[in-house]
């Protein structure tokens, strides 16, 4: 034994292996600190692991055989003593180095957090989550006004410049849990955490409130206020101004902005109101509106409770991202006045401005009221994820991403962001993100119909497609599919070649109708395609997506002087911006119709989002990108995507994107691209039939029905 032992230290077995774990160390250190922000697949850390294992007795062998020395690599044998001392010593040093690195690669993150968590409260910008104030009443029945108090605390301290504030959903995602506070705070990214409790009795209230270090639990102040319920709103700022003063952060000369309403009654109401909007289903928000109008009339200058209302009716809108069953125009006719009567009350209202969102008449208005929300409340979460997707659809796509990611940073426990953050981070190649923020909403909302589109949505991106189509499948099945699962299990099944577009929506509404007749025009039915749309536009006139739709039927019956007329009306107002630039319908008409200003405009936009050197996309919208630049007679660029999809293996070709054959169907690269398509659509076909007649023999014979019903 000793003499294997002398032989391996002589072979310098030993050394060689500490450099080669010390180097591997660093590395693994390196490919996990990158693995993020470089969006690599989350096994790459693993991978790395395993490779660097697999190398080590591979490495050691090859010590054990040669030496490396000043004259080059000889064989262990004949290598003298100077030249092995010489190697010796290279050895060593380069050990040495090493050994140096690791402990300061391993040293860091302890020093920093030592240099910060003791000497200073926080290095990072002062930043703060307001939990839900505890319902301390008798009867147990003020729950709103606890939570309505704790968000207009909330709301007052997000508008102070300099400081972040955790949003409303993440800090409310701790209600009634008996969580750490250190805990919180690492999961909000804050420093301190505002806690209390409330009790109401008769017209008299007490407010307990405890500011607390989220580092180590300390309580940095705390207040109990004895007062009376007409002293609420002056104590709601006393509250605040005590925790910026106990945060030490300065208000750089501004104060907070005067309350439109100090009648009680109405703020009551407002909260009740308040309490149900944030609730977001459509039978809550239907409860909202007898208490916003209600505190509305007996207030009438009550500015927040008008822009409350007017983003009531508005989310009470048909369609995707919406709760109910207005119209768009039934919607903005109830809205309208108290938007307009809010920006009249206060003009620096930034609730009011964000409604511009919803409500503004011109892209220009509606970018310039986001820009001047979020100017008022840099911390307004909503209102940077509206940003976001207006940006995305038409101004850059980088643009709305970051307002989407510092949206996330605000509310990093809100359904709606993590979901955006999924749906657009998996269609532009960022997989990883997608599926970390697919993993957020299933460890904050497992049962949420959002989680499940979100599943649906990663495993579709990931290849799964038999998995993606049984979830969203069952999810149909429990009630609980959104209408964006939906739209993609449709989507699905018609570029399997299924009749799915009933699947949308169980009633006959506009948005059946529209998806009906968007799936015939796909299938070549365009006479069929005519009548759904037609039925649109005999109810909903106004309807932009509708009258490009069907512009572009007319225009394929041969009826273009009827679809310029159809048209001329949105392109002078503007409204055509409101729709997707990228779209097929769009561009169809925008080409056929020689509309060139229209076409300069969305080809800024739409150009560099499918640039596949700027972007790792996934293969449906390298299809989205086909179908763009095949339409625009753009065929090498339209080629180049079509084949990128089909090696990214994509399943099928989209049924959108089939509008878009006829201008490049007769090129002899796209054959058989198509031809590969549709060969993998029908083994896929009959798989999923395969397995649906097992898992789910009921559907199994709906889509059978479905597949013969034309």
């Amino acid at each position: 034994m000793r003499q294997l032992i002398s032989e391996l230290k002589r072979r310098n077995i030993f050394r060689v292996s500490g450099v080669y774990v010390v180097v591997s160390w660093i590395i693994i250190q390196i490919a996990v600190a990158v693995e993020a922000p470089l969006s690599l697949p989350g096994w790459t850390d693993t991978m790395v692991i395993i490779l660097l294992a697999l190398g080590l007795p591979i490495t050691m062998v090859f010590t054990w055989a040669f030496e490396i020395t000043p004259e080059g690599l000889r064989r262990t044998r004949i290598v003298e003593d100077d030249a092995l001392n010489a190697r010796l010593r290279i050895t060593d040093g380069l050990l040495a180095v090493l050994i140096v690195a690791l402990i300061g690669v391993s040293a860091a993150p302890y020093l920093a957090h030592w240099n910060n968590s003791d000497l200073e409260p926080t290095t990072r910008s002062p930043s703060i989550a307001v939990l839900p104030f505890v319902d301390m009443s008798p009867d147990k029945d003020q729950e709103y006004f606890s939570d309505g108090i704790s968000e207009e605390i909330l709301n007052v301290l997000a508008k102070t410049p300099g400081l972040q504030v955790a949003a409303r959903t993440s800090s409310f995602a701790f209600k009634g849990q008996d969580q750490d506070i250190r805990k919180i705070g690492e999961t909000l990214d804050v420093a301190h955490v505002l806690e209390g409790s409330i009790r109401k009795f008769g017209d008299r209230i007490r407010i307990t409130a405890q500011l607390i270090r989220a580092d180590n639990g300390y309580h940095l102040w705390s207040e109990t206020y004895d007062r009376s319920l007409a002293d609420i709103f002056a104590l709601q700022d006393e509250i605040s101004g005590q925790i910026l003063s106990a945060m030490e952060v300065h208000l750089l000369g501004q104060k907070p902005a005067s309350r439109s309403n100090q009648n009680l009654e109405a703020y009551d109401l407002y909260l009740r109101g308040k309490h149900l909007q944030s609730k977001r289903t459509k039978e809550n928000l239907l409860a909202a509106v007898p208490f916003f109008k209600e505190a509305v009339a007996l207030a009438p200058d009550f500015a927040e409770g008008h822009a409350a209302l007017a983003l009531n009716y508005m989310l009470l809108r048909r369609g995707t991202g919406n709760y109910g069953e207005f119209t768009n125009a039934q919607a903005r006719n109830l809205a309208m006045p108290h938007y307009e009567k809010a920006r009249q009350l206060a003009p620096e209202l930034p609730e009011a401005h964000a409604l511009s969102n919803f409500l503004g008449n011109t892209p220009q208005e509606v970018l310039a009221g986001l820009d001047r929300a979020i100017e008022l409340n840099p911390n307004y979460a909503e209102a940077l994820v509206w940003r976001s997707s207006y940006k995305i659809n038409h101004v850059n796509f980088s643009e709305g991403l970051r307002d989407l990611e510092k949206a996330r940073e605000i509310d990093p426990l809100s359904l709606l962001i993590n979901t955006n953050t999924v749906l657009l981070n998996a269609n532009f190649g960022n997989l990883g993100n997608a599926k970390r923020a697919a993993q957020t909403l299933a460890s904050i909302a497992p049962n949420s119909p959002l989680t499940g589109q979100s599943q649906v949505i990663v495993n579709m991106m990931e290849g799964n497609f038999s998995k993606a189509l049984l979830i969203a499948i069952n999810l149909e099945r429990n009630g609980d599919s959104t209408l964006n699962t939906r739209a993609w299990l449709s989507i699905f099944l018609s570029g399997l070649g299924f009749y799915s577009a009933d699947l949308v929506s169980d009633e006959e509404n506009e948005i059946r109708l529209y998806w009906q007749a968007s799936e015939r025009w796909s299938f070549g039915h365009i006479e069929a395609a005519a009548t759904f749309s037609k039925k649109i536009q005999e109810t909903h006139a106004d309807d932009p997506f509708s009258i490009i739709q069907y512009a572009g039927l007319l225009n394929l019956q041969g009826r273009q002087e009827e679809a310029r007329k159809l048209l001329e009306p949105m392109i002078a107002s503007g409204n055509q911006k409101t729709v997707p630039p990228c779209m097929p319908d769009l561009q169809i008409v925008l080409v056929e119709l020689q509309l060139e200003k229209e076409l300069i405009q969305t080809g800024r936009l739409c150009g560099p989002r499918f640039d596949t050197r700027r972007a790792n996309l996934s293969w449906e919208v390298l299809q989205r990108g086909f179908a763009y630049f095949a339409i625009r007679g753009e065929v090498d660029k339209a080629v180049a995507l079509l084949e990128g999809s089909v090696k990214k293996g994509a399943p099928m070709l989209f049924g959108d994107m089939r509008k878009a054959l006829p201008y490049i169907a007769d090129d002899p690269r796209v054959k058989p691209l198509l031809k590969t398509l549709d060969q993998r659509a029908s083994q896929l076909r009959k798989t999923l039939l395969s397995e649906l007649q097992v898992s789910a023999p009921e559907v199994h014979a709906q889509i059978l029905l479905a597949a013969a019903s034309e």
